[in-house]
């Protein structure tokens, strides 16, 4: 009986393989590193925005969009890049305002980020308050419609509003910018909160207070 002959990689094939892998480890490396760099200047324009330290003319923040559109597209998983083209879409619907129809445009938008970010970083309470917040903002919009959303919706909206809050707080329980939006959301809310729920925005206004002083 003729033996069988035992398989082996010539050693110029183990190279291969090994080489390949490793270059498909630098190109991830390198994206990371690239998407790192490009979204640089637009979110410390976003980041600084938000305190009052700049202006950000609709020109800028169409280039800072642009340039997170293209981060997006060299590094596809960077958490941060969503979740500031959802703060983009924030500042545009306030800015909307009182057009209602463009102002609820904007916070789908948003949303839509938002939901992106959270399939990136699911424990981020930074993201979790955004989404809680524009959902929030999205059902005060539909108020002022002059024909507001079935009830159904209305309290899909709602549940899915207090969903965000119970994980925002619990995840980042000492984030000034987290406890700002909970406690906002929480007394704009707070007539139809739970017991646990309204004990959860309360915790939120101590540790803010704490925080303030």
């Amino acid at each position: 009986m003729a033996l069988r002959k035992s398989f082996h990689w010539p050693s110029w094939g183990i190279k291969i393989v090994i080489t390949l892998g490793l270059l498909g480890f630098l190109w991830g490396a390198e994206r990371q590193a690239l998407g790192d760099f490009l979204r640089l200047e637009p979110t410390t324009d976003i980041d600084a925005y938000k305190l009052g330290r700049m202006d950000l003319p609709p020109e800028r923040l169409e280039a800072d969009e642009a340039r997170l559109e293209l981060t997006r597209r060299v590094d596809p998983d960077n958490p941060v890049v969503p979740e500031y083209l959802a703060q983009i879409a924030l500042i545009r619907a306030r800015r909307a305002f009182p057009d209602t129809p463009r102002q609820r445009h904007f916070l789908e938008v948003a949303l839509t980020h938002y939901q992106r970010a959270l399939e990136l970083r699911p424990n981020s309470g930074y993201v979790w308050a955004g989404k809680m917040t524009t959902l929030y903002d999205l059902l005060q919009a539909d108020n002022l419609l002059p024909e507001p959303r079935p009830a159904a919706e209305v309290q899909a909206l709602h549940q899915a509003i207090l969903e965000a809050l119970r994980r925002a707080f619990p995840l980042a329980p000492w984030e000034m910018s987290v406890l700002q939006q909970v406690v906002r959301v929480g007394q704009g809310l707070d007539h139809t909160l739970t017991p646990s729920d309204r004990a959860l925005v309360h915790q939120a206004e101590a540790h803010l207070a704490l925080r303030s002083h």
